[in-house]
């Protein structure tokens, strides 16, 4: 597999390849799990007629059926998909009112550790025998190891950021999950892909890459740091992007995810005034990844106890990020976005305790 193209990308040209041997593939679907928070996200698909399903995401414990395939492993044929479901579920009325007859669902997994589902659809009932299936397994696998591969850089260094210290390990994890949540509600009104909203969970974590190069003297000091501590402390920025740039050479990200790194890791501390480092951007320069990551960075500083200060209260945090939306120096949509999840927020953070 390509590892310098997009899974959607790379998930095209599988599709190209199997549709060469079984036309009546009409769409390719990915899912991804995840075992913390127990949710099923669409990723990636390859959509040849209709409309695709994208931005959604259930747990998968409400779906006995799915639970059962993951459980056991076992491939699920559906021949007549039009008598077998119901509309109960959106990606079954979804299913239904694209017209599509018959389905598979392969279960995916890493290391004996369940990763998702690729779905298979035709517009033609029956269209899967034994003989196509087993064929579409092993389609799913290379799809699966496509994912892994692009992946696992990232876990790796992830990894060794999270050994920095306990604190910033569980502060990574909250990141990313609180990352999620705002570029998947921005990602219903402004239609962001996919795969763009999996990367900045995956990615998001890695905002801090640079703090491995921080001297324990200023990242761990108990107390507010002086100008000069500042300064120390504001290099990680910088040190950050190096090490991104190095492991793009070594690892050679897709573009896509190469981009959204470099954007998480330098303009997390950017702000829309120009009263951020280390560049000062303002309004329009910053991306949508950084603009997520500072909004969400900010909420986890002031919501967590750290060793310089107490946590401040949920009606503290929010009154402060209103306020530096006011002020010019937070985006209000992102701030929003998060403020409508924090349900989702308040069990992040009881997943995630320091």
């Amino acid at each position: 597999m390509d590892q310098l193209s997009s899974i959607s990308e790379q998930l095209a040209r599988i599709h190209s390849r199997v549709i060469a041997a079984i036309p009546e593939v009409n769409r390719i679907a990915c899912a991804l799990y995840d075992a913390e928070s127990d949710e099923l996200t669409t990723y990636v698909d390859s959509t040849l007629q209709g409309r695709p399903l994208k931005g959604y995401q259930f747990h998968l414990s409400d779906s006995a059926s799915l639970s059962r395939i993951a459980q056991t492993g076992q491939t699920r044929y559906l021949p007549f998909l039009q008598e077998s479901l119901d509309r109960d579920r959106r990606h079954s009325r979804w299913l239904l009112d694209e017209n599509y007859q018959a389905s598979v669902t392969v279960p995916m997994y890493k290391r004996g550790q369940f990763l998702g589902f690729t779905f298979y659809n035709s517009f033609l009932p029956e269209a899967f025998p034994a003989s196509v299936r087993e064929d579409l397994e092993a389609y799913a696998a290379l799809i699966a190891d496509a994912i892994v591969s692009s992946e696992l850089p990232v876990r790796i260094l992830e990894r060794i950021t999270r050994l920095r210290d306990s604190e910033t390990a569980d502060h990574l994890s909250r990141m990313g999950a609180y990352c999620r949540l705002i570029a998947s509600e921005l990602g219903r009104k402004r239609r962001l892909e996919d795969e763009r909203v999996q990367d900045i969970y995956l990615l998001a974590p890695l905002h801090d890459i640079g703090k491995i190069a921080i001297p324990d003297a200023v990242l761990l000091k108990p107390d507010v740091l002086n100008e000069d501590e500042r300064r120390v402390m504001q290099k990680h920025v910088e040190v950050g992007l190096s090490l991104v740039d190095d492991l793009n050479a070594l690892c050679a990200f897709s573009p896509q995810r190469f981009e959204c790194l470099s954007r998480i890791v330098g303009e997390h501390h950017e702000r829309l005034d120009g009263s951020g480092y280390p560049l000062g951007l303002s309004g329009d320069e910053i991306s949508m990844e950084g603009r997520i990551t500072a909004v969400a960075d900010v909420f986890d500083a002031l919501i967590s106890e750290r060793i310089y200060k107490p946590a401040w209260s949920e009606d503290e945090a929010i009154q402060e990020l209103q306020r530096l939306v006011e002020v010019g120096r937070l985006d209000g949509s992102c701030v929003d976005a998060l403020l409508l999840n924090l349900p989702h927020t308040r069990a992040v953070r009881r997943l995630y305790r320091n």
